[in-house]
Formats: C-alpha cells, structure tokens, sequence
C-alpha cells in the first residue's frame, strides 16, 4: 500500500467539512488558496518593491505546485511516487524562500548562493558525484559491525579520495573522516562539528 492510498483510507478528521469530501477536492481548494495568496503578493510587488514579497510570492508559488502534484497524485495513483517526491520537495522550498523572505525583511540580506551540505541519500550522492559536483565528502565511522545494510553510495564509477582532516571522539569510538576529492580544486574542508581535538583514543 502506497503513501497516497494510506493517505486516502485515513477516517475524516472532525472538522466543518463533510466526512464524505474526496481528497482530491480538499487538496484542490488548498491549491487555489496558495495560488490566490501569490497573485496578491505578486500584484503588491507592483506597487511595493521590496526583495521580501519576491521570496514569499515564489514560496507561495512552489507550495502551489506541490498542492497540485498532490492532488493529481490522488486521482492518478500509477505515478503517485512521482508526484508525491514533487509534494515534498516543493514544500520544502517553501519554508526555504519563506524563512529567506523574513531574513531579508529583517536584515535587508538577500539570497547568497553558497555550499550545498548533502546529508545522505546515497543515489543522490552517487549521481552528483558522477557529474563532477562533489568536493568533499565527510564520513563518520561508528564501532558497531552489521550484518546487512543499505551501501553508502549506489553503483557506479570509482572516485579517488584525499584524507583532508580526522577528528576522534574518545567516549564512543567514532571517528569522523573529511575526504577531498581528487581533482576538485577545492580547499581541504576541516571537520568543525566535532569539539574534540583527539586524533587517537584513550
């Protein structure tokens, strides 16, 4: 059972609307709340220029998109995985350009295009490493030896990797590695997530 059929066999939460509303409707009207607070934001940038509304109105937008995967999702249950990863990822986009419209109405500080910190996900990993967008690569060795287990990248092609940096933690034997990959052109990048400064245990 897909998240979509869960999703859609959940009893009605007591509310003003009917039990027997389809969820396809109730995510419907949501779209077109989201859609109509972005055409406001968008027709008061017209009058107010200001960087804050851009961010909101773009926030708004993508939560519109992920509304509407949604509710195609539960009409359409063949591509429903499809649709429901554009669900999360657009709402993730949302608190992303929502919490950088406060920051730039507080602090007058637009976006700044930096780093990106990708925090597992082995297929993505694999993929943008294969593309050639990977500098460094950080890895934390926990003492406990499984049977079985997911890989840490998926197949693929062999990637030569520089030691950059190691820090130990005494208490539970982990040891955290920072890799430079060969060829980045990167600068080493230090492990400063990790207060203690061992390099061997006690």
């Amino acid at each position: 059972m897909g998240l979509v059929d869960l999703i859609a066999e959940m009893p009605p939460v007591a509310s003003g609307l009917p039990p027997e509303l389809p969820s396809y409707i109730a995510t419907g009207s949501q779209t077109a709340s989201t859609i109509l607070v972005a055409v406001l934001l968008a027709l008061l940038m017209r009058v107010i220029d200001r960087r804050y509304l851009f961010y909101w109105a773009m926030a708004w937008i993508s939560l519109s998109v992920g509304l509407l995967a949604l509710n195609i999702a539960f009409q359409t249950r063949g591509s429903s995985r499809t649709l429901l990863s554009v669900y999360w990822v657009a709402g993730d986009l949302f608190g992303f350009l929502l919490f950088a419209g406060c920051r730039d109405f507080v602090h007058n500080q637009p976006l700044r295009w930096r780093d990106i910190w990708l925090f597992g996900g082995g297929d993505l990993c694999r993929e943008l490493l294969d593309a050639g967008l990977v500098d460094t690569v950080e890895v934390a060795v926990i003492p406990v030896l499984l049977g079985s287990g997911i890989p840490l990248l998926s197949a693929g092609g062999m990637t030569k990797l520089v030691l950059a940096d190691h820090k130990v933690l005494p208490d539970s034997g982990i040891v955290a590695l920072s890799y430079l990959v060969a060829g980045s052109g990167a600068a080493p990048a230090r492990i400063a997530y990790v207060r203690s400064t061992s390099t061997t245990p006690k």
